[in-house]
């Protein structure tokens, strides 16, 4: 048997003998060689300059002419492309035996779409020289985009069958040839980008991640890093790690750019003005969640104008991605639920028809056609006889018209996401005399179901109130953090709830407010937002609070949340009593008038009015449940007083019920009632 020293000899020697034979790129002079750098690196502008001084130092060869057809290639345009090709056809004869003769060729088909013949350039490019990394990359992209035609794409007969075993192959091609590139160049800037870019429509977030991450420290001036690793974070609902990558990407981004970002006016379009209520929303108000730091909806703004601008521009037409019609569609709607794709193809009529593309929302959908095939996409219209296109539409219905009721519709459209999900959450705003005449002072009452957590053991739970005035920014009220497994307060294990109590003062009006509770260790919210009108309790007019319903109220805490007045209570959110409970009730009462000995006097009347919801045959018949009402006298000392009362539902008929409480001040003859409602069930 040979050796394994012998045998690593063995194998040096064949691969001398083999490489032997193979042409290695060479340039010809050093200028040259600077020259291919400055377009690896993409200073098209020092490369220009140096190919025409090497233009006037070498007119008749062919190296100066090659790096002038990159440069025409990356310049785009079709006068550019053709000027390009004339170069090539005339220095057709100098292909044989040379890497970069084939690289410029196949460059030349890939920036002109022709993605099969470029591969075939690029291939024999890399038997000549199996070290030209460029070639590689090259390669491994024009294997990327094939990957991207055939990802979500049917074919165009009437059995549509999916293409995603080609993009499988494409992709598993295109990371060879890329992971080779980085292996001989770990500091390839294009290399790798072009490699997180395959991971990152492929769906391999992690690998792209880890990429970027080093990407970013080898390249730390370069924004791109930081965000497409702001798009990863934003697809999994890490709306923090999101936000503080865009913080880095802006920070190296230009002024221009940077500005870019937080522009609402790039939300305007033929269908959307600048009077209209999606851009005159600012983004605090859009603010999903403000107990976190950062402002989700312009995060997600941020990841979607990133990727429209990495995705669909159209740079041979000079059009950035935020102005084509997916771009806009985007960065309104965000990413559909799917995408369909089609290829060009032949009608049964002979006609061609254009690429096309299909996304589907899950309340609507558009179609999208390439019509010029020139990579500006636009919304899919019934073909004209005034069309200057060679292709003939495939839609029959008019999708800049299906797009202007879409844009009229949907205000904004935004889903919250989060790792750990929603859970339930009930509330209820009491409004209470507080000790400034100009303020009110209001209790919210939270009901949190504990069914809902996966693990009660490490449940902490961050809670917040934020309100504001019309026109106003908003302002936190209230802000707590509790765990509620290491202290029993509030806590009813037999029931499975938690119940909290939070107070803050606002003066009278309505107020848009919002709610939120956030469970840290499961990662879930709860966000409940609407609008609260709080009573005022004007000096010297009768008036009482808002009603309480309560399970049980005593003077003794028993785990029951702090109440007023030194009593404790456990509210009944839902309004749901059993026939066998006591039926709590709690309110107070305000400006009550005295009588010449100090005393107050005044009547309560406690009554069950029926909801109107019987069967018309059973008013017909006189059986509807007539009103039952309870009457109670109060004397005392206090212009303020608190009532509580308990009243029995064993003899009351189950269903639904108006409670409505009137407060008649025997002295002074005024009135003041309110109602809250109840619903009965049976034993």
């Amino acid at each position: 048997m040979i050796g394994k020293s012998k045998m690593a000899i063995l194998l040096f020697l064949l691969l001398i003998l083999g490489f032997g034979r193979l042409q290695a790129l060479t340039f010809p002079n050093n200028r040259c060689q600077k020259a291919f750098q400055m377009f690896v690196h993409r200073q098209l502008d020092s490369l220009r300059n140096t190919i025409e001084a090497l233009e006037r130092q070498m007119p008749d060869e062919p190296w100066p002419n090659w790096l002038k057809v990159l440069w025409l290639c990356e310049q785009g345009g079709t006068n550019r492309r053709i000027e390009a090709k004339k170069l090539l056809d005339r220095f057709a004869p100098t292909y044989r035996a040379d890497p970069f003769a084939y690289f410029v060729r196949g460059y030349f088909l890939k920036t002109g779409r022709w993605l099969g013949l470029s591969r075939t350039w690029f291939q024999k490019a890399l038997q000549l020289d199996p070290y030209f990394v460029e070639a590689m990359v090259e390669l491994g992209d024009a294997y990327r985009q094939e990957m991207l035609r055939y990802q979500q794409r049917w074919t165009n007969t009437d059995v549509a069958l999916s293409l995603e075993a080609y993009a499988e192959e494409s992709y598993r091609k295109a990371k060879q040839y890329l992971l080779r590139a980085l292996q001989l160049l770990p500091d390839h800037y294009r290399a790798r980008y072009l490699l997180g870019l395959l991971y990152y429509d492929h769906g391999d977030w992690r690998p792209m991640v880890r990429l970027f991450e080093e990407g970013s420290r080898l390249h730390p001036d370069r924004p791109e890093w930081y965000l497409w690793m702001g798009l990863v974070y934003q697809e999994q609902g890490e709306y923090a790690r999101a936000d503080d990558y865009f913080e880095q990407a802006m920070v190296r981004l230009p002024d221009s750019l940077r500005s870019l970002f937080t522009d609402r006016s790039l939300l305007e379009n033929e269908f959307v003005s600048d009077e209209s209520p999606a851009t005159r929303l600012d983004w605090s108000e859009l603010d999903p969640l403000y107990l976190s730091r950062e402002n989700e909806r312009l995060t997600e703004h941020m990841a979607r104008l990133a990727y429209v601008q990495l995705k669909f521009g159209v740079p041979a037409l000079d059009l950035p991605g935020w102005k084509t019609d997916r771009g806009q569609v985007y960065l309104h709607f965000g990413k559909p639920k799917r995408i369909i794709r089609f290829g060009k193809a032949y009608s049964e009529m002979g006609t061609i028809l254009p690429p096309a593309e299909i996304w589907v929302y899950p309340d609507f959908t558009f179609l999208f056609e390439d019509e010029f095939w020139n990579g500006n996409y636009r919304f899919a219209v019934p073909s004209s006889s005034l069309s200057k296109s060679p292709f003939r539409s495939r839609s029959r219905v008019n999708y800049e018209w299906v797009a202007g009721e879409v844009y009229r519709e949907y205000r904004d459209y935004f889903e919250f996401r989060i790792p750990g999900g929603r859970f339930e959450l009930n509330w209820q705003f009491l409004c209470f005399k507080g000790t400034d005449p100009a303020e009110t002072e209001v209790m919210v009452l939270l009901d949190i179901p504990l069914r809902q957590f996966p693990d009660l053991d490490s449940l902490q739970l961050e809670g917040g109130l934020f309100v504001r005035r019309r026109g106003g920014a908003m302002k936190q009220k209230w802000y707590a953090v509790w765990e509620p497994f290491r202290s029993i307060e509030n806590l009813f294990p037999y029931r499975r709830r938690l119940l909290y109590t939070a107070r803050f003062r606002e003066s009278p009006g309505k107020v848009y407010y919002s709610l939120e509770v956030r469970e840290r260790s499961n990662a879930m919210i709860s966000v409940q937002r609407d609008s609260l009108e709080i009573a005022g309790f004007a000096e010297g007019r009768l008036a009482m609070s808002d009603i309480v319903l309560a399970r049980r109220i005593r003077s003794e805490p028993r785990n029951l949340p702090p109440f007023r007045h030194g009593y404790y209570i456990e509210p009944a959110l839902d309004h749901r009593f059993s026939q066998k409970n006591l039926l709590n009730i709690y309110f107070e009462v305000y400006f009550l008038q005295k009588a010449s000995d100090n005393t107050t006097l005044y009547l309560v009347e406690n009554t069950l009015i029926p909801k109107e919801n019987v069967p018309w045959w059973r008013n017909w018949l006189k059986q509807k449940q007539t009103k039952i009402s309870i009457l109670n006298e109060y004397q005392g000392q206090r212009r303020h007083d608190y009532v509580m009362v308990g009243i029995r539902l064993d003899h009351v008929v189950p269903g639904e019920y108006w409670l409505e409480i009137r407060v008649t001040d025997r002295y002074a003859g005024r009135s003041v009632s309110k109602r809250v409602p109840l619903i009965v069930e049976a034993k």
